[in-house]
């Protein structure tokens, strides 16, 4: 029906919303990406910066953790082997094996009837050469384990060879001069008994 000069409609009509367009921003490009403002920064500062934060304890948290949430360190990582488990008594007696080896290498070729003297040689002398070689094994041996933490068994399996090398020319030893009394042993056995008196 068409409206008439003066004529009222009893249904209110809405009223018409313009939309504005939207006025592109000064820092958009043209792909829609804002470029970030970063203050210019000397690596000096920068640096400084780091340290300080580094200083306040935070070098700690690992990221994505809650700084405010307290660790539980009862129970950290095991401790890594210590070099000095080996100690200088026991590098000592791992040089003697290099001189007891080459007695009985000597005593087989004939070259020389006893090989107990250059066995004692190397009992006199294992400590001299302990004492500097100790310094050498510690130094690098502290190295490798700085390199490789996780390899602390191995050195450890190594220092318990040493330790073991160390035994075998008493276990052999122990051995022989066994043999040698068991061989004594049989020897008076075997002698016919002489009566006191007895012609």
């Amino acid at each position: 029906m068409a409206r008439t000069k003066g004529a009222k409609d009893s249904k209110p009509r809405k009223a018409a919303v313009k939309r504005a367009k939207p006025k592109p921003r000064p820092q958009e490009t043209a792909k829609g990406v804002v470029p970030i403002q970063r203050p210019d920064l000397p690596a000096d500062d920068f640096k400084a910066a780091i340290a300080e934060e580094l200083a306040q304890g935070n070098a700690g948290t690992e990221p994505g953790q809650d700084i405010s949430t307290p660790q539980d360190n009862s129970q950290g990582p095991a401790p890594a082997f210590d070099p000095k488990t080996l100690t200088l008594d026991g590098l000592a007696s791992a040089w003697q094996v290099p001189f007891w080896l080459l007695a009985w290498m000597l005593n087989v070729l004939r070259v020389i009837p006893d090989p107990e003297p250059v066995i004692a040689v190397g009992r006199r002398r294992a400590k001299d050469l302990a004492k500097p070689s100790y310094a050498i094994y510690e130094h690098y041996t502290r190295q490798y384990l700085g390199l490789n933490p996780e390899n602390a068994v191995h050195v450890a399996a190594g220092v318990t060879a040493l330790d073991a090398a160390g035994i075998i020319p008493e276990i052999v030893e122990a051995c022989i001069k066994s043999r040698r009394g068991a061989v004594k042993a049989a020897g008076t056995q075997g002698q016919p008994t002489q009566v006191p008196g007895a012609k």
